[in-house]
This record gives structure tokens, C-alpha cells and sequence, in this order.
């Protein structure tokens, strides 16, 4: 049987956990073929690149063009305000140089210039500031690097907005997720099963995204937590 492990995010990306592998060293020898994906660290490639900046871009001109119509109607609150003078700011010539700092980021902590502490400090900053600009894309979401833990207003911990969360398209990052990193893995790969290794509380909601949306596409698969 071939199988899919997914280690769902949030988790330091800087410190992957072994559960995938530990577990694959079993089935491979029994005749499984196994397929890993640490979808936590490919989620924050993926964050810190060109494309998704871009879809960010569009995302955030959709909420301003909200706004704007909003305004039109009655005069916005202070919360409503504060957002506008946010979006106003995340211009698509801002998002474009963001990503570019963005990718250098990455270069920086992949290399020898992460023991430039300078280099570091400024690529550690890059990424904290995309993560803010992410978030106005998915508002009132709070999208973050780790250590500091994403907030997706829902509760992890009740049943009923985890459940009211999974399709929530405006503030639930993972469904983009999904799309982007999983959906192309499950055409291309056809696994007849797909194991889901949780660590912590935090990883519940993605993975109940990802299980969700995995069973609206490929009904017969089955998912193992």
C-alpha cells in the first residue's frame, strides 16, 4: 500500500519532528511505499516566496475594496479604520519588495550568513514583517512566525469552532495550504492511506483542514491520526 505522512504545521520549522521518520522506518521494511511531507516547513517556503506574496497582494486589495464600499455606507469603527490604514500601506510595490527581501531571508538562514549575526537580526526581522503583511491578507487571522503562535480567532480546544473553522476561506490559511502543498501531492501520488502526526494542540485545526478537504476530493482515502 503506498501512504502519505503529513507532519501539519504550526511548529518550529527549525526544528523538525521525528515522528514521520520513525514511523517510516517501520513501514518500509514491512513493504509499504511511503511517501513523507513535512507540510510545516514547506508551508513557510512557501509563505516567504514570490507567488503566494502575490496572491496576498490580491487578497488584500479585495478586503480594501470592501472597506472602501463600507465607508461609503457609514463611517467605519476604529477597528475598521485601523485595518484601512494597514491596507492602505501593503501596496502591491511594497508586497513585491517584500517578497524579494523575503526570499533573500531564506537564503540567509539556509547558509553561511546565519552566523552573521547582522544578517541574521535582519532576515529574522524580514520574516516576522511578511508574516504581519500575510496576516492583513487573512484578517483578523494572526499569522506568525514561530516561537510566537498563529491565531486564527478560533479556539482550538471546542469542538464547534474548530468545526465552523475548516471552511472559512477568509481566515483559515490552511485551506491554502491544502491547495497549494497537499492537492498536488494526492493527484500525483494516489496513496491509499494517509497518516497525520499531531504533537501539540495548535496543529488541530490544520489538520482537521487538510482531512476535511482531503475527503471532499478523494472520498476513499483513508486518514489515520
Amino acid at each position: 500500500m503506498k501512504i502519505l505522512l503529513l507532519f501539519p504545521p504550526d511548529w518550529l520549522p527549525s526544528e523538525p519532528y521525528l515522528s514521520l521518520p520513525a514511523l517510516t522506518s517501520v513501514l518500509r521494511p514491512a513493504g509499504h511505499e511511503v511517501i513523507q511531507k513535512d507540510i510545516n516547513v514547506e508551508m513557510y517556503d512557501m509563505f516567504f516566496s514570490r507567488p503566494f506574496l502575490e496572491q496576498v497582494s490580491t487578497r488584500i486589495a479585495g478586503e480594501l475594496s470592501h472597506l472602501l464600499h463600507v465607508e461609503k455606507q457609514r463611517t467605519l469603527d476604529e477597528e475598521e479604520a485601523t485595518l484601512k490604514a494597514q491596507l492602505l500601506q501593503s501596496t502591491p510595490e511594497v508586497l513585491n519588495q517584500l517578497a524579494s527581501d523575503a526570499e533573500e531571508a531564506k537564503t540567509i538562514l539556509r547558509g553561511e550568513s546565519f552566523y552573521d549575526i547582522d544578517k541574521l537580526e535582519w532576515g529574522t526581522n524580514i520574516l516576522h514583517q511578511t508574516m504581519a503583511r500575510i496576516s492583513l491578507g487573512y484578517y483578523p487571522a494572526q499569522i506568525c512566525f514561530p516561537p510566537i503562535e498563529t491565531d486564527l480567532v478560533y479556539k482550538p480546544f471546542m469542538s464547534s469552532e474548530i468545526l465552523e473553522a475548516l471552511d472559512d476561506d477568509q481566515i483559515n490559511v490552511y485551506r491554502d495550504v491544502y491547495r497549494q502543498l497537499i492537492a498536488p501531492v494526492m493527484k500525483k501520488e494516489k496513496p491509499g492511506m494517509i497518516g497525520i502526526s499531531i504533537v501539540q494542540q495548535k496543529q488541530i485545526i490544520p489538520t482537521f483542514t487538510f482531512s476535511k478537504m482531503i475527503k471532499e476530493e478523494f472520498p476513499d482515502v483513508h486518514i489515520t491520526i
